[in-house]
């Protein structure tokens, strides 16, 4: 409390060497251009912050699931996903983005190149939010596809999923999870 929000170029004026600490996520083509732009200028860091659950990726939690991690590492299909896997987990650790970087692939490319999306696709939307994953798909398949599954625990964003103009039929039910009433891992 008490501290003043200032813009970019406002602190640029008073300080020379200071870090930039997102505090958002975005994909469109100009915010990224701007994140890369002050990248150049002062270090940019990205947090892994979680958005359900509880716990951070930090180097101790990456140690104690050593296992879990190294076996999906065996099991990718190719090098180019090996590397993307790695540079993703240096992200995660560290919130610089520079892995993001490393491992970026524009829409087209990943539904082009490397989904290669046919009419047998089963797509499965974990944290469908509003449905903007699902429209993606849907332009990228022509609307050709097996099915479609959209989870989403947020009331109000299963509600701007499900609200018309509907981007799949939407059903709800009711999961009983142990625990706290409070708290659902998602």
């Amino acid at each position: 409390m008490g501290h003043t929000v200032q813009r970019y170029r406002e602190v640029c004026t008073q300080l020379t060497d200071f870090n930039v600490v997102l505090g958002f996520a975005s994909q469109r083509p100009e915010v990224l251009e701007n994140i890369a732009r002050i990248h150049q200028e002062h270090p940019v860091y990205a947090p892994d912050i979680p958005v359900a659950g509880v716990g951070l990726f930090t180097r101790e939690y990456a140690a104690a699931h050593r296992a879990e991690i190294e076996t999906v590492y065996a099991k990718l299909a190719d090098e180019e996903s090996r590397r993307v896997y790695h540079s993703v987990l240096r992200y995660k650790i560290s919130g610089k983005v520079d892995y993001l970087y490393n491992s970026f692939a524009n829409m087209d490319e990943i539904f082009t190149e490397i989904l290669q999306v046919n009419q047998q696709e089963i797509l499965v939307d974990m944290g469908a939010y509003n449905g903007d994953t699902i429209r993606q798909f849907l332009q990228y398949s022509c609307g050709k596809y097996k099915s479609i599954y959209a989870l989403e625990p947020d009331g109000k964003n299963f509600k701007s999923c499900a609200a018309p103009p509907r981007v799949c039929k939407a059903f709800t039910f009711t999961i009983k999870v142990p625990g706290p009433a409070d708290h659902f891992t998602f």
